[in-house]
């Protein structure tokens, strides 16, 4: 299994493609924000997802943040900050 995380130019894939089994015997996964670049390197095997709701987004950081805290809560006085870093991310878990 190969994994080509955040690919972001259809370039990319005409450099690497040879690289990769023209029949369906390996398997490679390529994460990217550009449907171009999905379709590419396939048509029928695409999967997109969309950003995370806001509720969802504050309890994913705030679970992986704050993992060690007993009820895994973003404390008080850290929450304005917390918010600044979701309204960043822009619904995308890994940014």
């Amino acid at each position: 299994l190969a994994v080509l995380d955040d690919v972001w130019n259809v370039d990319v894939w005409f450099k690497i493609r040879n690289a990769f089994p023209t029949e369906s015997t390996g398997r490679f996964v390529i994460t990217t924000r550009m449907q171009e670049v999905a379709l590419l390197a396939t048509k029928t095997c695409t999967i997109k997802l969309e950003p995370l709701e806001r509720d969802y987004a504050w309890q994913l950081f705030c679970n992986e943040a704050f993992w060690n805290n007993e009820n895994k809560t973003c404390p008080e006085e850290l929450e304005d900050l917390g918010k600044m870093f979701l309204d960043k991310c822009g619904g995308v878990p890994l940014a």
